[in-house]
C-alpha cells in the first residue's frame, strides 16, 4: 500500500506538470497540485522508513494541508464535474480529509 501510496504522487505531479505545465495561466493550480502529490511522496517515505515523532508530525500535518488547496482546484474525475452539488461533495470530503489528516498530525 505505501509503494502504491508513493506512485501515485509521483503519478499525479508528473501529470499535473503534463496538463498545466503549459500555461502560465495556470501556475497556481501547478503548484497545488505538484504540492499535493509531492505529499503522498513523503507519506510513503515516512512510513517506508518508520520516521516519527517531530518529523512525523510536520509530514502529517503537510499532508493534511495540502487536501484544502486541492477542494478549489479542477477535478479530473468526471463524477465530481457533474454539477455544484457533485462538485460540493467533492470539497466536503477533501476537507474531511484534509482535517483528517491534520487530527493524525497532532493526535
Amino acid at each position: 500500500m505505501i509503494i502504491f501510496v508513493i506512485f501515485y504522487g509521483l503519478i499525479e505531479t508528473s501529470n499535473a506538470i503534463y496538463v498545466y505545465g503549459k500555461n502560465e495561466s495556470d501556475r497556481l493550480k501547478l503548484i497545488i497540485i505538484v504540492f499535493w502529490g509531492l505529499m503522498f511522496v513523503l507519506i510513503g517515505l515516512i512510513e517506508i522508513f518508520g520516521i516519527s515523532g517531530s518529523w512525523g508530525r510536520l509530514a502529517y500535518l503537510l499532508f493534511g494541508v495540502s487536501w484544502f488547496p486541492m477542494m478549489f482546484t479542477p477535478c479530473t474525475v468526471k463524477i465530481f464535474r457533474i454539477n455544484k452539488t457533485t462538485s460540493l461533495i467533492r470539497k466536503i470530503i477533501f476537507a474531511i480529509i484534509g482535517t483528517s489528516q491534520l487530527f493524525t498530525a497532532f493526535g
